[in-house]
């Protein structure tokens, strides 16, 4: 069996890790700045180690689940990083949202050492990372897929192949445009609707029954109503991911007219001091320029 790395013990971290040593495989962790889901997953039997290059050295498959690409090049390239201790034929799978070319990057600086890469980016939130129901877009060796498809499984039930190393990240970016863009565009219309008079659960209602009803709807808009911003999703993060869409699309001279606005919009809300909230938190944009508070009755 598998020994499996983790480096990451996020708000979608530790579900995604506790259901893998929960089915089975071992699992090598180290010290995170919140050191609860070390002692979680120490407790489950996870082994936990001091760098990312001993969890390098005791695993043969090594997972990250990190925020931007500047933590796994750090975490992979920097000192006492994986790159020191990863183990001939081993495999080295980032998680989360990066940027592709960093990804093709570390993949070429992996193999270089006989170690291969799989960039395996996941949607559906925490509630999906916590029911092992991600849907995980997959780049690289599809030999290498298959070979690691039980660890994966154990996350998700969705498990798309995509193409080379970094084609994950470039589709995991777009599904995050299109609803991070969704999300910004039903806040806006809410928030019309609250200042025209409209009861906002009764537009909620309507909407789902409608050509405007859509996961973004039915997902984030009931928070709203009971001004439950509790973080699924952070407004920072969707800030962060967007950029990343933008930064792809202007390497390929591609113009990215909504994102460019959307981008705008969620540094508002993190200038707002609204990044740690859920994106849902968008809505306080407008709740703000307009004085309503747009909420169930």
């Amino acid at each position: 069996m598998e020994i499996v790395g983790f480096i990451g013990l996020g708000a979608m971290g530790l579900p995604m890790a506790r259901n893998i040593i929960k089915k089975g495989f071992p699992l090598v962790i180290m010290p995170h700045r919140n050191m609860e889901p070390v002692n979680i997953l120490q407790g489950l039997g996870a082994k936990v180690v001091k760098t990312p290059k001993e969890v390098a050295q005791e695993s043969n498959v090594l997972i990250t689940m990190l925020p931007s690409s500047k933590e796994v090049e750090e975490v992979m390239l920097g000192e006492n990083g994986v790159i020191e201790g990863v183990k001939p034929g081993s495999v080295v799978i980032d998680m989360g949202t990066s940027m592709p070319q960093s990804t093709v990057m570390i993949a070429e600086r992996l193999r270089e050492r006989n170690v291969e890469m799989l960039d395996a980016p996941v949607s559906r939130g925490v509630k999906g990372a916590e029911e092992g129901n991600l849907c995980i877009m997959v780049g690289g060796k599809r030999e290498i897929l298959e070979r690691c498809r039980p660890i994966l499984e154990t996350m998700g039930k969705d498990i798309f192949y995509i193409g080379t190393n970094g084609q994950g990240h470039i589709v995991k970016l777009l599904g995050n445009l299109i609803s991070i863009s969704n999300m910004a565009i039903i806040a806006e219309s809410f928030a019309l609707g609250t200042k025209l008079g409209v009861d906002p659960k009764v537009l909620f209602d309507v909407l789902i029954n409608t050509a405007a009803d859509g996961f973004i709807l039915r997902t984030q808009i009931p928070g709203v109503l009971s001004r439950n911003f509790t973080p699924g999703f952070k407004a920072k993060l969707a800030s962060k991911d967007i950029n990343l869409a933008l930064e792809l699309a202007k390497n390929e001279e591609v113009p990215l007219f909504v994102g460019a606005t959307v981008s705008q919009l969620f540094t508002a809300v993190k200038d707002l001091g609204y990044g740690e909230e859920n994106q849902s938190a968008v809505i306080k944009v407008w709740e703000k320029l307009l004085g309503i508070e747009v909420k169930g009755k």
